[in-house]
């Protein structure tokens, strides 16, 4: 519900919701393959997507500036901004939005829920 309400305040608005799929995600320095390889977007036919993540546990040190998640502004190849990780919050952005987890300088994990709402 907290996915929910974050993704209608974002909108500013109660949405009609078509689907909603989310999962667990637990990355580490020993895990994590080349970070050029988890860029990702979330698109479905010609439906709005929103996307989130909710920080559950970041690694005790972490730069929270940069290990939170890395959103492209157009491409990956392109301009990028790092959103800084607070755990026990949502950070919602459009599923077309290209973005991939944040640089994780530990070998601690970082654990977080993913989440897509489909309207």
């Amino acid at each position: 519900m907290s996915f929910i309400w974050s993704c209608f305040a974002y909108m500013k608005q109660e949405r009609q919701i078509k689907t909603i799929k989310s999962w667990g995600y637990r990355t580490s320095i020993s895990t994590q393959e080349d970070r050029d390889n988890y860029w990702h977007q979330h698109i479905r036919d010609n439906n709005i997507v929103l996307s989130g993540v909710y920080y559950i546990k970041m690694p005790l040190g972490a730069n929270l500036e940069t290990s939170g998640t890395e959103l492209a502004h157009t491409t990956p190849e392109g301009e990028t901004t790092y959103v800084p990780a607070k755990v026990g919050h949502w950070l919602i952005f459009p599923g077309k939005t290209w973005h991939r987890p944040g640089i994780l300088e530990s070998s601690d994990s970082r654990y977080i829920v993913a989440a897509d709402m489909e309207i």
